[in-house]
């Protein structure tokens, strides 16, 4: 991954990551929001995968065999996946995306998260719930998929943003490095993503994640200590995370 992050993209996902939420919360027929999806992929979320280097071209077909054998040639996710492969990678007209290869770039990012241990998971439940909720078109399909993609991309430019200063960073247990996450975070800050309710609507693992996630230079270390504190931690964890987030830039 070249380069160091800026901060105006963490900003620029992060901004159209709740706007997007906003559509797939609505419950409302995926067909009202393909065309709006499909541009915040073209405009945002592809453009960072680009520029960060991510993910990459692959083969539709080896991901389609790989993501079979990974859910145990579940019916309803071969459906989607037959669907997908019926496109033969060309623009499906309502997103104006190629289903094909945001599914093999959404796998491979899956494969590569660090912070969440079902992200293959979510892949597969976002496939299945195609079959499972009634529809199963292409443009359903692919529209679902730009979620879990733009989430790991989000995830993948934190990661990218908070690491490259731990020597050592696979020392950490994932529940230590989120409190010192936590900890950089003003109460402001904290307070927003907290109460923010756009992610509830499918993906409840990503609502912490969200939280945890440092975004910011600013650090507010007593404001953000208090609401650690409340949730439980001790004062020995406290200490060590703070030790972590020095560690963070």
């Amino acid at each position: 991954m070249p380069g160091t992050v800026d901060l105006n993209d963490i900003n620029l996902i992060s901004a159209n990551l709740e706007e997007m939420a906003k559509f797939y919360a609505l419950n409302a027929n995926v067909h009202t929001y393909t065309p709006q999806i499909g541009n915040y992929y073209r405009e945002c979320f592809y453009p960072l995968d680009v520029k960060y280097q991510f993910s990459s071209p692959g083969h539709f077909k080896e991901t389609y065999n790989e993501i079979l054998r990974y859910c145990g040639h579940d019916p309803a996710v071969k459906s989607a996946l037959d669907t997908l492969a019926a496109s033969h990678g060309k623009i499906e007209p309502e997103t104006g995306l190629n289903g094909q290869d945001l599914l093999v770039r959404t796998w491979q990012l899956g494969k590569k998260q660090t912070s969440y241990a079902n992200a293959l998971d979510v892949v597969i439940d976002n496939l299945r719930q195609n079959k499972l909720t009634g529809g199963g078109c292409l443009a359903g399909i692919v529209g679902r998929l730009v979620l879990p993609y733009a989430l790991f991309v989000d995830n993948a430019l934190n990661d990218k943003l908070c690491y490259p200063r731990l020597n050592h960073p696979q020392t950490f247990f994932d529940e230590e490095m989120e409190i010192a996450l936590a900890l950089s975070l003003s109460e402001q800050e904290a307070k927003q993503k907290e109460t923010n309710s756009a992610f509830v609507f499918a993906l409840p693992t990503f609502n912490k994640a969200k939280t945890l996630t440092f975004t910011r230079f600013e650090k507010k270390p007593f404001s953000a200590k208090q609401r650690v504190t409340k949730d439980g931690f001790s004062a020995d964890e406290l200490e060590f995370a703070i030790e972590i987030s020095k560690l963070i830039y």
